[in-house]
This record gives C-alpha cells, sequence and structure tokens, in this order.
C-alpha cells in the first residue's frame, strides 16, 4: 500500500510539473511498469476533459483546491488528482454534451476555432525504443516527454539541446511544446523562424504560425496563410486549411 501511494504521488507531481531532478529518476523508473503507464493514462485522459474550461481558470481553480486539501487531508492517505477533480471533468462533460446536441448553444466557430484544430504535431523525427542506449540521450529524453503529453518537460529538454538554433526540427517541436502550455508569443516567434529556414517542417510551421495568430486577434494574417497553403500543391494542411476557410465563410454567412 505504502508503494501503491508512493506512485500516486509521483504522478500527481509530475501530472503538476513539480517532480525534482531526484523524482525525476524515480519516476522513469516508475514508468517502465506497465500498471503505471495506465493509471497515468487513465488520469490524462480525466483531465484532459478539462481542457474546454480553460487552462488559466482551471490552474486557478486547481490551486485552491489544493490548498483546501491542505487543511484537510488525512496524511496517511493520498487522494489522487483525478479524483479531487472529478466533478469539474463531469460538468465538462455535460458542456460538451450540451454542444453535441444543441449546436446552437455552442460559440461561434471563430471563436473555438483555435481549440477545435490545434493538435502538437505527431513526432516523426525521433523513435522510442525501450531499452536502448538511445534513450540516455537529450534529444530522445525531450521527445520521451514529447510523446507522454509532458510538454512543459519536453520543452525544457529541447532548450537544452546544443545545435536547437541552427535545428529546424528541434525548433518545429519546441514550438508545438510551448503552443500546447499556451506559450503564444514564444511559440509564434519559434514557428516564424522555422518558417525562415526553409527547410524541413517550414510548410508545417506555417499552419501552425496561423493558429498562433488567431487567437492573438490577427484574424486576417491567419486567413491570409491559410489561402496560401490551399493554393499549395501538395501542401500537407492543405485539406485542414481548406475546411478552416470553408467554416469562416458559412459563419460569416449566418450571421448576416
Amino acid at each position: 500500500m505504502q508503494e501503491k501511494d508512493e506512485i500516486q504521488v509521483l504522478i500527481d507531481k509530475y501530472l503538476r510539473g513539480t517532480l525534482t531532478p531526484q523524482e525525476q529518476v524515480a519516476w522513469q523508473q516508475a514508468l517502465e511498469r506497465p500498471e503505471v503507464q495506465e493509471e497515468l493514462k487513465l488520469q490524462e485522459d480525466v483531465l484532459s476533459a478539462l481542457k474546454p474550461l480553460g487552462r488559466e481558470k482551471l490552474k486557478a481553480q486547481f490551486s485552491q483546491w489544493d490548498q483546501e486539501a491542505e487543511k484537510t487531508a488525512q496524511p496517511e492517505k493520498v487522494r489522487p488528482l483525478w479524483r479531487t477533480y472529478a466533478a469539474l471533468a463531469v460538468a465538462a462533460a455535460a458542456v460538451i454534451l450540451v454542444f453535441i446536441f444543441w449546436p446552437s448553444s455552442s460559440p461561434a466557430f471563430e471563436e473555438r476555432l483555435f481549440a477545435e484544430h490545434f493538435i502538437p504535431y505527431e513526432n516523426v523525427v525521433e523513435v522510442q525504443v525501450r531499452g536502448s542506449e538511445q534513450s540516455a540521450t537529450q534529444r530522445s529524453l525531450a521527445f520521451k516527454f514529447y510523446d507522454m503529453g509532458d510538454y512543459a518537460a519536453a520543452s525544457r529538454s529541447l532548450l537544452a539541446i546544443p545545435d536547437l538554433g541552427s535545428n529546424p526540427e528541434i525548433l518545429f517541436y519546441l514550438a508545438n511544446s510551448h503552443l500546447a502550455e499556451g506559450e503564444i508569443d514564444q511559440a509564434l516567434e519559434e514557428f516564424r523562424l522555422v518558417r525562415s529556414m526553409g527547410k524541413d517542417f517550414a510548410e508545417h510551421a506555417a499552419w501552425y504560425e496561423a493558429l498562433c495568430l488567431w487567437p492573438k486577434g490577427q484574424k486576417e494574417a491567419s486567413i491570409s496563410i491559410w489561402e496560401e497553403i490551399t493554393a499549395t500543391s501538395g501542401h500537407v494542411f492543405a485539406k485542414q486549411s481548406q475546411t478552416i476557410l470553408k467554416k469562416l465563410k458559412e459563419s460569416e454567412a449566418n450571421a448576416k
């Protein structure tokens, strides 16, 4: 039972991004166990349901709950983070159901465009091989965090890679990590740098640059990039850009 509580503490700290260097070592060892991976996946799935409610509001609410929990929690028991937030997850699910069955009550497409279309780009440059010596490298560690959805840890690890400034693929995934963490300005700067290099992931970065500009209110700039993408033969994000432009036109027509 004590070991189970220790694992839960590690999971909670991992989800909060507060693992110490010593705990990081213990966490990586624990992650080799399938039952720990399953528990982490379960808790991440529950917490992901809270995403539509807003990252900053959730952080503030979580902080308040943590303070209240410190006053009332019994030291011999470890309460999983996902259980503490379960009620809010149910509320988030209810909101999603309302959007499904009553579309007219959902926010305008323009308002939810970023949330609907931003997905961190899949890792296609670093294959994780369990038990190999490669897993100990800085680059491999960074992409391991990325694949796990720990974008805060991924960005820290990617920033530590020596040739970062001249490596467009590393910059591209760093930008994705920053954007996933809500650091739009930093991500925008990095996506633009990748585009300026004109090498690997340059056309991918254009799509993400447009997504960064949208919540900043630079909608015309976003639309211009999406139009440029649709006009580029064989662009990897041509279909997604066409979909957005079509929905924007429909939204504009419905508003008249």
